[in-house]
């Protein structure tokens, strides 16, 4: 069993994924580390130097050298949306979605909202408003997954739990 976790940055993909990696006991890969250990260089290096549409390419690599292995895996936050890899994933497991709202998004980045490529070099008010236009793009692909779990206002162990039991695990 593979499980997937998709979302907008900053939804706790990774964070909630180590976790229930650790509850269940199963190998945990994010997709962004996976890219930047292959890459040898930064998720905003490749954009800088390759573009968006290189490193998008290096995402559905990702999916598709993965193996059958029971594992949980957080997404890159645009991974679903494109190269048609939202249906990839859905066959290869099950993909729940890490719905957040954007004043949990941008509070869960913190500083990290200068480093993340496409929030680089904004006001605090430009990344809410490229925030809430990226998310409101996102949420079709998104809504697709298997599950939808709403993750504001809750810890990671809740999440976490939640998630264990609406699998039935």
């Amino acid at each position: 069993m593979q499980i997937f976790l998709i979302g907008f940055m900053g939804s706790g993909k990774t964070t909630i994924g180590e976790n229930l990696a650790a509850r269940l006991d199963l190998p945990f890969t994010d997709s962004d580390s996976w890219i930047e250990e292959k890459e040898e260089r930064s998720i905003s290096e490749i954009f800088a130097q390759e573009g968006e549409a290189y490193f998008r390419s290096l995402e559905r690599e990702c999916i598709l050298q993965l193996d059958t292995e029971s594992r949980i895996i957080a997404c890159g936050g645009g991974l679903p949306c494109f190269n048609g890899l939202i249906d990839g994933l859905k066959k290869k497991g099950i993909v729940i979605f890490l719905e957040t709202g954007v004043a949990t998004i941008l509070e869960n980045l913190g500083d990290q909202q200068i480093v993340r490529p496409l929030l680089h070099g904004m006001s605090r008010e430009e990344m809410e408003q490229t925030t809430s236009r990226l998310l409101e793009l996102r949420q079709e692909t998104y809504r697709q997954a298997h599950h939808r779990i709403l993750t504001d206002g809750k810890s990671v162990e809740s999440i976490t739990t939640g998630i264990i039991e609406l699998l039935h695990l």
